[in-house]
C-alpha cells in the first residue's frame, strides 16, 4: 500500500518550505509527495492556477501514481508524529469508509485552537497505536488533511473538472460518496492546528452550486452539527478530555436544607474542589442562603443560581447526586452537561404509592424514575444492596451501574453547635435523625424507649429531630401511640426539622444515634456516629450491615425487648461500648472523602469516553414528552382554578344572565350602565337590594358595593 501526499496552497505560498520537510520527514520511502509550483525538491507538481480548476489539478496530482491513495494535506497545517499511520489505520477501518480525515475546529467548532494545540503534542508524544483511537464518521470532508483510498477515486471517477474552491470540490466529492453508500472516517488521534484558514477562491458560488446538485447535503451537514447522541458526539467529547482534568457541574440545589441526601451532597462537592481533581461548577438554587454561597466560593467552586444558568456552556459531565424527582431535573443535566451521571440511592418512592399525593403522582415518579435510569451514561448506588434492587427491577443493565460510597466529614469546620431550647442538657438522651418516613421506623423507636425504661429504669429521653412530610409519614400514629401512654410521651421531645447547628449539639451530646430504618439506600447513619463518637443503634439490614459489618449491629428486627437488652450497655461506658465505637472508626476511616472522589474521578472518565447506550436517545426523547405531560398538567389545574373562581363569582347571577334567563340583554345593558353612574345606582338599585335581603348573616356574606 502507498500513498500519494498532495500539499496545495496558493500558487508560491512560501509556508510550503517548512511544511514539506516536515511531511518528507516524517513520510516513509516510496510516497509520493506533490507541491505547488515554485517550491523546490518536489517529486511531483500540483498545478493551482486561475487557467486550470482545483479539481482538474487534484485529478492530474492523483495520476502521478495511479496506484496509491491519495492524502491532501493543507500546507500549512502542522502534523503531528504518526500523522500518516493514523489517518490510514482510520480510512481502513471498515470496507465502507471511503475518505478519512484529521480533527480540526472544522469538525469539532467546540475546540479552541489552544486546545487542539494541546492535543496535537499529546499525538506527537505518544506512541502510535492506531487500534486504540476512537472511530465516528462524519458528513463532508474538510480541506486541512485527508485520506482518500484509491478504490474511492476509482469508482467515482476523480474530482469534479469544473470546480475551484477547496471547500466545494470535496463537499462534491463527499455527496458523490454518501450516495454510493461510502463514509467518511474521523481520524480523532490526528488532530491539525490550521495556522490560517484554507481560502474559499470561488466567493460561494462553487459551493452553491454543489448544494443545488445535491439538495440534501445540507441536511446531512446540519446532522453532523446539530452532534446528536451518538459515535461522532461521543468521540468529540473524549478527544476533548484527554490529557486533561474533566470539568464537572454538580446539581446541587438541594443544598441548604438538613438531611442525609443534603449532607452527601454538600460533602461531595467540598471534596471535590479540595481534591482539585476535576474543575467543579455547582448549581444552586435561587434562594440559597449567602452564606452557602460564600462557602463554595472560598472553596475555588463556581457557584451559579438556577435562574442564571441557562445558556451556560456545557461541562464534560453533569451529576446529579441524588434521584430525580422531576422532569426539569433531568433536562438541567442534558443542558448543562455533555455525559450524565445520576447517583441513584434507593427504591424506596417508586415502590411505596404511600409517599406520593396521588396514585398518579406515584405512577408519574416511576415513569420518571425508568427514565433516568436509562438515559444516564452512568448511574451511581451507594452501596451494593441499592444496586442489586435496581438491577432486580429490570430498571437498569448492570453494566452502566456504579458502586461509590459516601463519607461524613469531620466537622471541624462547622457552624459552632447550639442547643436546642426544648432540651434539658442535664439529662441523658438517644437522638433519630431524618423525616418521619414510615420506614424510618420512629413507631419501633417509640416501643424500643419505652423497654429501656421499663427493663432497666434507663432514666433518658428520646429526640426526633427531623420534618413531617406531607404524605406517608408516622406522625399521627405517633401521636396517638403517645396519647395511650402519657407517661412515655413525657419522655419524648419532637423538635421537627432542625438547623445544622443544632444538629451538630444533639450529635455531640446524644448517648446514641438511633437508626431502626427498613432501608437505607447508603448508610450515612454509622458514619454520622463516628464521627460523633458516640454508638449506632442500627439493624443489619440493607446498606447498614455494608457499611459497618454486622458486628456492630444492635437491633433485632423488630424485636423491642431483645433490642433494649443490647442497646443497654451501649449507653454507658464500659467494654462493649468501646468495642462498638472501634468498629464505628474504622469503619469511618474506610469511607473517606478522598477515596470517594477518586472513585467518582474514574466514573465520570468512563461516563466520557463510553460509547452512548442504546436508551438514552429514546429516554431523552420520552423526557420531553414527560415534561409536556407536567404542563399540560400544571394548566390544567390552571383551568380549573379560573373556572371554579369564576363560578363562584357569577352563580348568583346565573338565573338573571343565562340563556332564556329572567332578564334581556337589554335589560341586563340597562341595569350596567344604571351600575355605571353613581348617581343612578343609590337610589335605583338601593331598593331593590333591600328587596334581596333576607337576614343578617346574609348582610355579613355580601360583598359591598364599589364607591363611586
Amino acid at each position: 500500500m502507498t500513498e500519494l501526499i498532495c500539499l496545495w496552497a496558493p500558487e508560491g505560498d512560501a509556508a510550503v518550505g517548512p511544511i514539506l520537510q516536515n511531511v518528507t520527514a516524517s513520510t516513509p520511502a516510496g510516497v509520493s509527495v506533490a507541491v505547488p509550483p515554485g517550491v523546490g525538491g518536489a517529486k511531483g507538481q500540483l498545478s493551482y492556477q486561475a487557467d486550470s480548476t482545483l479539481g482538474r489539478a487534484l485529478n492530474e496530482a492523483s495520476q502521478l501514481d495511479e496506484t496509491a491513495d491519495l492524502v491532501l494535506v493543507t500546507a500549512r497545517a502542522r502534523l503531528p508524529a504518526g500523522w500518516l499511520e493514523h489517518l490510514r489505520s482510520a480510512a481502513y477501518s471498515d470496507d465502507i469508509v471511503g475518505a478519512a480525515t484529521a480533527l480540526s475546529d472544522e469538525v469539532d467548532s467546540v475546540l479552541s485552537q489552544s486546545e487542539i494545540d494541546r492535543l496535537s503534542v499529546q499525538a506527537a508524544q505518544a506512541d502510535p497505536d492506531p487500534s486504540g483511537a476512537l472511530r465516528a464518521y462524519v458528513a463532508v470532508l474538510p480541506p486541512h488533511c485527508i485520506y482518500i483510498r484509491r478504490s474511492t477515486l476509482q469508482l467515482l471517477g476523480g474530482f469534479a473538472q469544473g470546480v475551484s474552491d477547496p471547500w466545494a470540490v470535496l463537499a462534491e466529492f463527499s455527496a458523490r460518496m454518501i450516495a454510493r453508500g461510502l463514509v467518511v472516517s474521523l481520524a480523532s488521534d490526528v488532530p491539525i492546528p490550521a495556522t490560517e484558514k484554507l481560502a474559499d477562491t470561488g466567493e460561494g458560488q462553487d459551493e452553491e452550486a454543489v448544494e443545488r446538485r445535491y439538495p440534501w447535503l445540507a441536511a446531512a451537514r446540519s446532522e453532523q452539527e446539530a452532534r446528536e447522541l451518538g459515535p461522532l458526539r461521543r468521540t468529540l467529547v473524549a478527544t476533548r478530555t484527554r490529557g486533561r482534568p474533566l470539568s464537572v457541574t454538580i446539581d446541587g440545589r438541594g443544598l441548604g436544607t438538613t438531611g442525609g441526601t443534603q449532607t452527601h451532597i454538600g460533602g461531595l462537592v467540598a471534596a471535590l474542589a479540595r481534591e482539585r481533581s476535576a474543575s467543579v461548577r455547582v448549581i444552586v438554587r435561587d434562594e440559597a442562603p449567602d452564606h452557602l454561597v460564600q462557602r463554595l466560593q472560598e472553596g475555588g467552586i463556581q457557584v451559579v443560581k438556577e435562574d442564571e444558568s441557562a445558556g451556560l456552556p456545557r461541562t464534560d459531565v453533569a451529576h446529579r447526586p441524588q434521584q430525580a424527582f422531576v422532569p426539569e431535573d433531568l433536562s438541567l443535566l442534558r443542558r448543562l452537561g455533555e455525559r450524565v451521571v445520576i447517583t441513584h440511592h434507593d427504591l424506596i418512592a417508586f415502590r411505596n404509592p404511600a409517599y406520593h399525593a396521588t396514585p398518579e403522582e406515584w405512577r408519574r415518579f416511576r415513569r420518571l424514575t425508568r427514565l433516568a435510569l436509562g438515559a444516564a451514561d452512568r448511574v451511581v448506588f451507594g452501596s451494593e444492596h441499592a444496586r442489586g434492587d435496581a438491577i432486580t427491577e429490570e430498571l437498569i443493565e448492570p453494566e452502566w451501574t456504579e458502586l461509590v460510597g459516601s463519607a461524613i466529614e469531620s466537622g471541624a469546620d462547622a457552624a459552632e453547635p447550639i442547643a436546642p431550647p426544648e432540651l434539658d442538657a442535664g439529662r441523658p438522651f438517644i437522638v433519630m435523625l431524618g423525616a418521619d418516613y414510615l420506614h424510618k421506623n420512629r413507631l419501633f423507636a417509640l416501643e424500643l424507649m419505652d423497654q429501656l425504661r421499663a427493663r432497666s429504669g434507663w432514666d433518658g429521653r428520646l429526640v426526633f429531630a427531623g420534618p413531617h412530610v406531607p404524605h406517608g409519614g408516622s406522625h399521627g400514629e405517633e401521636a396517638e401511640a403517645l396519647g395511650r401512654r402519657p407517661e412515655l410521651a413525657a419522655d419524648v421531645v419532637d423538635l421537627g426539622p432542625v438547623p445544622e447547628a443544632q444538629k451538630q449539639w444533639l450529635l455531640r451530646h446524644a448517648s446514641a444515634l438511633l437508626c431502626p430504618s427498613t432501608y437505607e439506600g447508603f448508610g450515612l447513619t454509622p458514619l454520622e456516629a463516628a464521627v460523633a463518637e458516640i454508638p449506632c443503634l442500627y439493624a443489619p439490614l440493607t446498606s447498614l450491615k455494608e457499611v459497618v459489618g454486622e458486628e456492630a449491629d444492635t437491633i433485632v428486627p423488630w424485636d423491642p425487648v431483645i433490642s433494649a437488652d443490647r442497646v443497654l450497655p451501649l449507653l454507658t461506658p464500659g467494654p462493649e461500648r468501646r468495642r462498638h465505637l472501634s468498629l464505628l472508626a474504622g469503619a469511618a476511616q474506610r469511607h473517606s472523602w478522598a477515596s470517594v472522589v477518586r472513585e467518582l474521578n474514574e466514573v465520570y472518565r468512563r461516563a466520557v469516553a463510553s460509547p452512548y447506550r442504546s436508551s438514552v436517545p429514546r429516554a431523552w426523547e420520552e423526557l420531553e414528552r414527560e415534561q409536556l405531560i407536567v404542563e399540560l398538567d400544571r394548566a390544567r389545574n390552571d383551568v380549573n382554578e379560573r373556572w371554579l373562581d369564576l363560578q363562584a363569582r357569577v352563580d348568583h347571577g346565573l338565573p338573571l344572565i343565562d340563556r332564556g334567563g329572567l332578564l334581556t340583554q337589554r335589560q341586563q345593558r340597562g341595569l350596567m350602565r344604571i351600575a355605571s353612574r353613581s348617581w343612578l345606582r343609590v337610589p335605583v338599585l338601593g331598593p331593590i337590594g333591600l328587596l334581596g335581603r333576607t337576614n343578617s348573616s346574609d348582610r355579613r356574606s355580601e360583598p359591598e358595593s364599589p364607591q363611586p
